[in-house]
């Protein structure tokens, strides 16, 4: 390339209607993919067609549960603890982790759960379920919060 100046004759390869140097081409084994942006785990993608039938809050747990498996939420205990009260029942749309401590009595509804988160709440006397298990018990949408 470097000897098309000394030449003058046009460097070789496509060259733009602007000038005279060369368009750089990308070849097909070096272009950037495009990451999956909803989920594909056939699970939860049978939980949210069901969900997306119901109305109001579910609809809006549908929503957060369609998300991509990068972006869906990781709730501590302690989080828990401090934005719910007694006998309230929180829905997340992810896992619960057990990072802190819980003294409340409180419902939880999650897709999993770690095994500390598990055995905290449970023993503060809560429950812990899944989402499928909460819809199908048809808890009291009164006492039921999203948390994320």
């Amino acid at each position: 390339m470097w000897l098309s100046a000394f030449t003058g004759s046009k460097p070789r390869g496509t060259t733009s209607p602007s000038s005279e140097y060369p368009v750089p081409r990308i070849p097909q084994h070096k272009k950037v993919m495009k990451m999956k942006t909803k989920t594909t785990n056939p699970r939860i993608k049978k939980l949210v067609k069901k969900l997306r039938a119901e109305e109001g809050l579910w609809k809006a747990l549908s929503k957060e549960l369609s998300r991509a498996n990068r972006r869906r939420a990781e709730v501590n205990t302690y989080k828990l603890e401090s934005e719910l009260e007694n006998g309230e029942t929180a829905l997340v749309p992810g896992k619960v982790i057990g990072h802190g401590e819980i003294s409340k009595k409180i419902n939880v509804a999650a897709l999993n759960y770690s095994q500390s988160a598990k055995e905290k709440i449970e023993k503060a006397g809560g429950k812990t379920m899944t989402i499928e298990q909460a819809l199908e018990e048809k808890i009291d949408k009164s006492k039921a919060r999203i948390i994320k």
